[in-house]
């Protein structure tokens, strides 16, 4: 709800002139992106302060005691702040993001910008938007609602043509891979107001890596729902809900950048039930043996090289089916994983192909001669997907006894 009336209608007036301005001094020259009409728009704000009205903006935001006490104070959350210049600039940069968010003059559009803007001299929290783009994903729909903030959608927002130019110029790998779609969580954080000198390191790092965290999870969940090389990108993209004078996108990148190359992953509407759950029990499982198994299963798909790609698959299945110890490591992996997973037909041939896997990692290990096959990789994270989502349906089955007595239920 509106808390000044009075500056949300002058407000209103003063952007339906700058929109015009803007129009009418933009269009003498063709400026193909963002950056440039920030630039523009800077160069032209002499003629946006001299518009009449704007001065009674500037005056009924210095009346307003929420909006002064702000003024010239440093504002932001514990992870870091920004100087509040002076309500000029505030109603300068309102203009501005309202008119970067669409060329054209929309009175929702403008209402939803308004309540953003008291938000950030009201609220005692300040609103954000992380996303990341998906790669190797396609789904029935345009939005998928997993839970825990976070849900997967389609980007709707026009393409820009100078961006795509150069994410394929600098990026040619993610071509093959290119999805519509993209993660995306929003949330709040405590605004700090003022000079914040007690820095707490260990709530920034979490605060920091909270959104990775749970996008990784995103990731995890799809591959333990389906076989595929879905992965996302390394770069985590912050904007704000809630205005702010400088209005800013974070673009926060890892060193390092990995693609996975295999199948897309193809989520229908059928899937959505079981991937909500498989995220929300991700979400909520703390068990070490189960997190090493999921992140094992997951670098393994990661990984380019086969024989890696042996080990992951094969520590995760040990990390799971293994929990009393190494004694006679390679028979009770091999017959336990066969009695769990295979019908009584196939439980020998699970197990010799579990020797046999295990054999060959052995012989990776101790640098031996060894022959490995695409097929045998495969097939062995399949056999650690399926324990997985049999973790998830009962983790019961993993205790010592339940693996020792799986064998006597014939």
């Amino acid at each position: 709800m509106c808390k000044n009336k009075k500056l949300k209608e002058s407000l209103q007036s003063l952007t339906q002139s700058a929109y015009s301005l803007f129009d009418s001094e933009l269009r003498l020259v063709g400026y193909p992106n963002d950056l440039s009409y920030k630039i523009a728009l800077y160069k032209i704000e002499p003629k946006i302060t001299a518009i009449t009205g704007f001065d009674v903006c500037v005056e009924l935001m210095a009346q307003d005691e929420k909006i002064k006490a702000l003024q010239g104070q440093l504002v932001g959350t514990s992870i870091g702040s920004s100087i509040v210049r002076d309500e000029k600039t505030c109603i300068l940069s309102f203009l501005q993001q309202t008119y970067l968010e669409s060329r054209n003059y929309d009175q929702v559009m403008f209402d939803e910008k308004y309540l953003s803007f008291e938000d950030f001299f009201y609220s005692d929290n300040l609103a954000f938007k992380d996303t990341a783009n998906l790669f190797n994903f396609s789904f029935d729909y345009s939005e998928l609602a997993l839970g825990h903030g976070v849900i997967i959608k389609k980007d709707v927002k026009p393409i820009n043509q100078e961006e795509v130019y150069l994410e394929r110029k600098y990026r040619p790998h993610l071509i093959s891979s290119e999805s519509p779609y993209l993660i995306e969580r929003k949330y709040e954080r405590k605004k700090i107001i003022g000079e914040n000198t007690d820095k707490d390191e260990a709530k920034i790092f979490l605060e920091l890596s909270e959104t990775g965290d749970l996008f990784d999870l995103v990731i995890n969940s799809l591959r333990v729902l389906k076989a595929s090389g879905v992965y996302r990108d390394h770069r985590i993209k912050t904007e704000n809900i809630t205005f702010h004078p400088l209005g800013e996108t974070i673009i926060r990148s890892p060193i390092f950048e990995n693609t996975v190359s295999g199948e897309k992953c193809n989520i229908v509407s059928s899937d959505a039930i079981v991937l909500r759950h498989t995220f929300d029990f991700l979400c909520s499982e703390n068990n070490s043996r189960f997190k090493v198994a999921l992140r094992r299963l997951s670098l393994g798909i990661e990984r380019k090289n086969p024989e890696d790609k042996l080990l992951d698959y094969m520590i995760g299945l040990e990390t799971l089916y293994m929990p009393d110890g190494n004694a006679e490591l390679s028979f009770r992996l091999s017959i336990r994983v066969a009695f769990l997973l295979s019908p009584p037909p196939n439980r020998k041939d699970t197990f010799d192909f579990l020797k046999k896997m295990y054999n060959v990692r052995s012989k990776i290990v101790h640098g031996s001669e060894y022959d490995l096959k695409a097929d045998d990789v495969s097939k062995l994270e399949e056999l650690l997907r399926k324990s997985v989502i049999l973790w998830i349906k009962n983790k019961n089955s993993f205790s010592g006894d339940e693996l020792n007595m799986a064998l006597f239920e014939v």
